[in-house]
């Protein structure tokens, strides 16, 4: 299934497109490179993602975005820096005020930290500190996996993360549930990032009806990967 939709002036609603070379003027495919890595999987975020192949980032959701009155946008969505190698790759490249410049461009740019263990993510803390401080945080940190042959740096990184709002005291205990008192060994460290971004019912059909939407979604793409990358190709 592709996660793209046609649009045509005067729907109410977006149109499913079911096929990768669907009947739509554009498909999510056709928004990304065609040299990239894609394969469709199901549920990101309980929509369709592409798998690609594009440095810190993995996953890439076009889709659209039902609200409850009825009115819909389409929503572009990725996470950078999801795992630790690639949040290494992530925090080494990015700049940090061109990322944050994307919030005044329409971009919502949201912390995305996690604690996983052998694929899956384990734990979700609150994480309270602003997307500055977020991202200075972890770009002064080496990012590594936890041990527990080593208790005694554990303890100080996570408290550590609590003194910078990473996480908070209540996330401690609930942490410790799930790894300290278990016979789970090692723990990955994951400062991931959200970007997401809407174009409004309106202006997503003005300009699919002037067949610039594809452009649209690329630019944008390429957009935030300049954050990290000097020449994006898209």
């Amino acid at each position: 299934m592709d996660s793209g939709f046609a649009l045509h002036p005067g729907d109410e609603n977006p149109a499913p497109v079911r096929h990768f070379h669907g009947k739509g003027p554009w498909t999510a495919r056709s928004v990304l490179h065609p040299g990239m890595k894609i394969r469709v999987r199901p549920a990101f975020s309980r929509k369709n993602y592409i798998l690609v192949d594009y440095g810190p980032v993995k996953q890439i959701a076009v889709a659209p975005n039902i609200k409850n009155d009825g009115e819909w946008a389409i929503e572009l969505e990725f996470y950078a820096g999801d795992t630790m190698n690639q949040a290494r790759t992530f925090f080494n490249r990015v700049d940090v005020d061109e990322l944050l410049a994307l919030e005044h461009k329409g971009w919502r740019l949201e912390p995305n930290f996690h604690f996983a263990f052998q694929g899956t993510n384990l734990f979700y803390p609150t994480t309270r500190a602003g997307i500055r401080d977020y991202i200075e945080f972890w770009k002064a940190r080496k990012i590594k996996q936890l041990n527990k042959s080593n208790m005694d740096e554990y303890q100080s990184f996570i408290d550590e993360l609590i003194r910078q709002n990473m996480m908070t005291p209540d996330d401690k205990h609930k942490l410790a549930d799930l790894f300290d008192k278990t016979e789970r060994q090692t723990l990955n460290v994951c400062p991931g990032l959200y970007f997401g971004y809407q174009w409004p019912k309106t202006e997503a059909i003005k300009l699919d009806s002037a067949g610039q939407l594809t452009d649209a979604i690329k630019e944008k793409i390429q957009e935030a990967a300049r954050t990290w990358e000097n020449s994006p190709t898209c």
